[in-house]
């Protein structure tokens, strides 16, 4: 290591030594307020009532709290849009499946009390 580089990785350094405050700050208040998880889906896929529903359910028993869905893929919507080519108003169909899931109370997890402890979690 030379001279040049040397500098630069300790001013690396100490920019990072500045930021790691900020940082250690923002995990600590998500952990404090409690993580949520999303999930991604499109509306392409035609499915009934039934089959939303049956989805929400296994997205709510694997932790999932919320789904963003894709309302438009470029070329056609799935809500009831006066600008856009409408293919079907498939948000309207699961947001009814979607309040109609009852979120499933969480409890924070625990640690295990020791090694070879019977009682755990």
């Amino acid at each position: 290591m030379n001279k040049r580089e040397f500098i630069g990785s300790l001013g690396m350094g100490v920019v990072g030594m500045t930021l790691s405050p900020s940082i250690f700050g923002a995990e600590r208040a998500a952990a404090a307020r409690g993580n949520r998880n999303y999930a991604w889906i499109t509306l392409q896929r035609e499915r009934t009532l039934e089959e939303w529903q049956r989805e929400f359910a296994i997205w709510r028993a694997a932790g999932i709290d919320g789904v963003i869905a894709e309302v438009y893929d470029g070329r056609q919507a799935y809500y009831p849009s006066q600008r856009l080519p409408v293919k079907s108003d498939r948000l309207g169909l699961i947001l009814p499946a979607a309040r109609a899931e009852r979120p499933v109370e969480r409890r924070a997890p625990t640690r295990a009390r020791g090694r070879g402890s019977a009682a755990s979690g």
